[in-house]
């Protein structure tokens, strides 16, 4: 029931371990871990409150609704962490045994996640509205490796940005970013582009 409640929003998915001894669960605030040949199943604990995504698993299609997702069981599992309501990511590995939060929650954008190779280590970049793209090497403590742009940051200081909250069909909260016109002022019309 609790597993079935948690995605309100979306299928849940499970991954199948490559080497066949377990399957991983996603869920709200931990994972599920089924141990396939002793039929135990344990919660891998994260963060209340927020989304699991497991970002690299494999996902492979044979027949166009049918298909299964897998993950490497020798390499960590990067697991994505959001909380809808206040709009803040976190980033964790998951090695089988312990949980590890790489990155913990905050209000910044965070997008090309990737495991290091052959390590322990993630890379992902980072950006605000107000910033711009950074990248960062992260192995038990943040390094900044690269910033794009740097001669964008005097434009990105006039951008405005505002989280709204509305109620969906079923009464429960929503939430949207409204990002404003660069050159934005009051009482002007402006057309308004939507991304769902």
């Amino acid at each position: 029931v609790e597993y079935t409640r948690y995605h309100k929003y979306g299928y849940p998915r499970w991954y199948f371990a490559d080497n066949g001894e377990k399957i991983l669960f996603e869920s709200k605030g931990l994972l599920y871990e089924y141990d396939i040949k002793k039929g135990i199943t344990k919660k891998v604990p994260l963060i209340d409150g927020y989304e699991t995504q497991i970002l690299n698993g494999e996902r492979s299609t044979f027949i166009k609704e049918f298909s299964t997702n897998t993950y490497d069981a020798s390499k960590p599992v990067i697991i994505r962490l959001y909380n809808r309501e206040e709009n803040r990511s976190a980033l964790a590995l998951y090695n089988g045994k312990s949980v590890h939060i790489v990155l913990k929650p905050t209000a910044e954008n965070i997008s090309t996640i990737n495991l290091a190779s052959g390590s322990q280590a993630v890379t992902y970049t980072k950006n605000t509205m107000k910033d711009v793209p950074t990248i960062f090497y992260n192995n038990r403590k943040e390094q900044e490796l690269y910033i794009t742009n740097k001669h964008d940051l005097s434009a990105l200081q006039n951008l405005r940005s505002k989280t709204v909250q509305y109620y969906g069909p079923d009464g429960e909260k929503l939430y949207g970013i409204l990002i404003y016109p660069l050159d934005y002022h009051q009482g002007v019309k402006y057309p308004m582009l939507v991304s769902i």
